[in-house]
């Protein structure tokens, strides 16, 4: 069992009991990998009848080299996909940074932009993302608003020296609650500094403005349901969602989204899997 806490958005933390850990996370699968080959038969028939005006032709010759030469060439296809592809080759929207692969520069990322002067962010905190997200962000949140709700960004992107700060604050509750190993305690749910993704721009802590507790009651709140439901359709993914907590090395958060883009965000919301199982299925990535 560990101990509940709460937090509202700007570090104020309170205690709510106990609550169980999540369950464990279904076991990863590879994807499996398919392709066409009968384009390169069906157009040796093709010619084949054509060759009907040229008897010189051999036309069953043909039809064999061909259907040969393309069951080579599915033979090369399947070998060279099936190479498991790194972290380091996927495309920036879909960076994966956890507790196994951390963010070694923080300067690595894309360029960073100021939320906008809006009802759903605090204009003063100079809150920033990814400037490549900025647009589906905001489409979003005003979406939400247009439908009565009343979602709030808190938390965006994060440097490594306020990461760090929140992260002994948790390990020096943790101690204080007499966790034995506070720093692992503390990163079930602070990520240590370098293992946070907001590092990269790409995340953001979204609460409901009448609720603005980060625990397990905000997915209750109508701003929670509306960003469940709707955030796919805008490139977004809950990032940390309950029972994956084996899988993602944190705690549930439903409040926590990450921007992946809208045709894999959609894709990873019907697959029910967390982006660390669905990208060691869709790409066979190992070691994440």
């Amino acid at each position: 069992m560990r101990k509940r806490f709460t937090a509202d958005y700007y570090g104020h933390e309170r205690y709510h009991g106990y609550a169980s850990l999540p369950e464990n996370a279904l076991p990863l699968t590879r994807r499996e990998l398919f392709y066409l080959g009968g384009g390169v038969a069906i157009g040796a028939l093709t010619s084949c009848a054509l060759n009907l005006l040229l008897p010189n032709d051999d036309c069953s010759s043909e039809m064999q080299l061909t259907t040969q030469a393309s069951n080579t060439s599915a033979d090369n296809t399947t070998q060279d996909s099936a190479e498991p592809v790194t972290l380091e080759s996927l495309p920036w929207n879909l960076q994966l940074v956890n507790k196994s692969h951390y963010l070694e520069d923080e300067n690595a990322i894309g360029e960073l932009k100021v939320l906008p002067d809006k009802s759903w962010t605090d204009v003063s905190r100079g809150l920033q993302v990814d400037s490549r997200i900025l647009e589906s962000l905001c489409s979003m949140m005003d979406a939400a608003q247009k439908e009565g709700v009343s979602p709030l960004v808190c938390s965006a992107y994060r440097t490594f020296e306020y990461q760090e700060e929140l992260y002994q604050r948790r390990v020096q509750k943790a101690r204080d609650d007499g966790y034995t190993d506070a720093e692992a305690e503390a990163s079930f749910w602070v990520a240590p500094p370098g293992a946070s993704e907001h590092h990269t721009g790409l995340a953001l802590d979204i609460v409901d403005a009448s609720y603005t507790n980060l625990d397990e009651d905000q997915e209750t709140t109508r701003a929670q349901k509306w960003l469940m439901a709707n955030c796919d359709q805008f490139g977004f993914i809950l990032r940390y969602p309950t029972n994956k907590s084996k899988a993602t090395g944190i705690g549930y958060e439903p409040w926590h989204y990450r921007y992946v883009g809208e045709e894999t965000a959609s894709t990873i919301k019907a697959s029910g899997l967390c982006l660390e199982e669905w990208l060691a299925q869709e790409y066979g990535v190992v070691d994440i």
